[in-house]
């Protein structure tokens, strides 16, 4: 959304400002962290779903926190956006191999 959408990063700061649509913004970073934790368990029958939960939802945050800051216009935000992909690559993988 923030980089698909005219003026997506404009969009995410209201959601967050907003209590009511902050409400909103948190569900769906539920939503793809419980994707997330899907894949882990895909990937590894053997995760307890709960630890998997727990997994996905703290990438899920740090992507969404992350991202935001990397397109607020920061002086480091195409790096940080760069990182993150090796963040979440590195983070991952020992989940989602056997």
């Amino acid at each position: 959304m923030r980089a698909e959408v005219p003026a997506g990063a404009d969009l995410r700061r209201a959601l967050q400002a907003v209590p009511e649509l902050r409400e909103l913004d948190q569900q769906s970073t539920r939503r793809s962290a419980a994707f997330i934790a899907d894949a882990i368990c895909a990937g590894n029958p053997e995760m307890e779903r709960a630890r998997a939960g727990a997994i996905a939802l703290e990438i899920s945050e740090t992507v969404t926190r992350l991202l935001d800051l990397a397109f607020q216009g920061e002086p480091y935000g195409e790096v940080i956006a760069q990182e993150l992909r090796v963040i979440t690559k590195r983070y991952l993988l020992p989940y989602v191999t056997p």
